[in-house]
């Protein structure tokens, strides 16, 4: 992957998008060839499957950090925004990897966590050109919603 171009939306499938970010990711170890080349972010939650530190762990998320390269500096105020609200934003788009059975399309998710983990070590940051922390953002993907949604609606059920 080189380059991933996120754009905004107020709504699911809006026609108005704004742009965010030109990010690529930073290689350590994280790099998929498997992700769109645009996402567009149009969905925002506070359920428990979309943090970072608390998410259930079977549900084949994959996370990288994404280094902004088109120095607008839009990240440091969008990720204050997830921040103050406690939400996490996410978009849909259509996963590469169709279902195995029935060879249909499944949908898969991008996530930017509210909850954001500590930056990576000085030594890789240093390593991979990265000279402002405000650049980078951490972001999650499932292939396959159908696994993530069914736990949480597992982990919603009474006991």
């Amino acid at each position: 992957m080189s380059e991933i171009k996120i754009l905004l939306a107020e709504t699911p499938n809006a026609v108005k998008k704004d742009f965010l970010a030109t990010a690529q990711p930073i290689s350590f170890p994280y790099e998929n060839e498997d992700l769109p080349l645009e996402i567009t972010i149009d969905r925002y939650t506070r359920d428990s499957w979309s943090r970072h530190l608390s998410a259930p762990q079977n549900t084949n998320w994959e996370g990288m950090w994404l280094k902004s390269v088109d120095n607008k500096g839009r990240l440091p105020g969008f990720l204050k925004f997830l921040k103050g609200r406690s939400k996490a934003a996410f978009g849909k788009f259509i996963s590469p990897h169709p279902d195995e059975v029935t060879g249909e399309d499944r949908t898969a998710l991008f996530l930017v966590p509210f909850d954001q983990p500590p930056f990576p070590s000085k030594d890789i940051l240093e390593r991979e050109g990265v000279s402002n922390v405000s650049d980078l953002i951490f972001v999650k993907y499932c292939f396959d919603e159908s696994k993530l949604l069914g736990n949480a609606k597992k982990s919603q059920q009474p006991q």
